[in-house]
């Protein structure tokens, strides 16, 4: 079977989404074909999920020894989404004015420009904990999720928009990481402990803030990793007894997804920050 689309890649999900629809994070600078960005944050055990990729869509595809002009692009399936999780596919229709979220099997996505970008979100309100086990504990499990697409081209120049079948599907992979929980409580007698709210405004341009409270003053440490892994900001100072607000600046950091960690008296709690200029 040939490949006409070509962009089969291992990719996650990313990216939290307060909004009705994921469009308002689609990044428009994305060039190379697939999902952006890469790797995959994933969900945790008993908080809310809600992430969102750029997709990029191909509009010329090597077609024999030559090349093939696409005019639509259709997701015809999804397979291997683990129980809870809910698939949305967001993109700009030609008779529209705006993005809309499509229809799977139905819905065709018109390849505007060159590339056509769109937007994929996932969600669940309460992602389970993973059933992998390390060390007697759970640890990760990774669901490798199937999407099937389906390529349109006039291919005898005749003026239409046919689906190629067999010859356009194409299948790409997302690794869905899906994580323990990793927001943890130290209690004192005063009845509050160690907690960290959001952080706002989130999506952030050039500074966001951080809440969290501590029973007691004490060390803390405020660190921000990047989509994949590296430490991009790092601070250590004392907090004071009670709420605790923190600034972290993000103008001169690229957009994406972050994870900001608030380390104090040896535990940790994490939580998603975006960056969108």
């Amino acid at each position: 079977m040939k490949k006409l689309l070509l962009f089969a890649v291992s990719a996650a999900f990313a990216g939290l989404v307060n909004a009705q629809d994921c469009t308002s994070l689609i990044d428009n600078s994305a060039m190379e074909l697939g999902l952006h960005p890469y790797p995959p944050v994933g969900s945790f055990a008993g908080i809310p999920y809600d992430e969102v990729n750029t997709l990029v869509l191909p509009k010329m595809v090597p077609f024999g020894s030559d090349s093939l002009e696409l005019c639509r692009i259709q997701i015809n399936s999804v397979t291997g989404l683990p129980s809870g999780y809910s698939y949305e596919v967001w993109a700009f229709q030609a008779d529209q004015t705006s993005y809309n979220v499509t229809a799977l099997t139905t819905d065709t996505i018109p390849l505007l420009t060159s590339p056509t970008r769109g937007c994929i979100r996932l969600k669940n309100p309460n992602p389970p904990a993973p059933t992998d086990m390390t060390d007697g504990l759970p640890s990760r499990d990774t669901a490798r999720i199937d999407i099937i697409v389906m390529a349109y081209a006039d291919l005898f120049q005749t003026g239409s928009c046919d689906p190629l079948g067999a010859l356009g599907t194409d299948t790409f992979q997302v690794g869905l990481a899906i994580h323990t929980a990793n927001s943890v409580s130290i209690e004192d007698e005063m009845g509050f402990g160690f907690e960290v709210g959001n952080n706002y405004p989130n999506p952030a341009q050039n500074v966001s803030y951080l809440n969290f409270t501590t029973p007691v003053a004490g060390e803390v440490t405020v660190t921000l990793t990047d989509a994949v892994g590296r430490n991009v900001y790092n601070y250590t100072g004392t907090s004071v007894q009670g709420k605790n607000v923190f600034g972290i600046p993000t103008e001169e950091f690229t957009n994406g997804v972050y994870i900001y960690n608030v380390t104090y008296k040896g535990k940790t709690i994490s939580k998603k920050m975006i960056v969108s200029k």
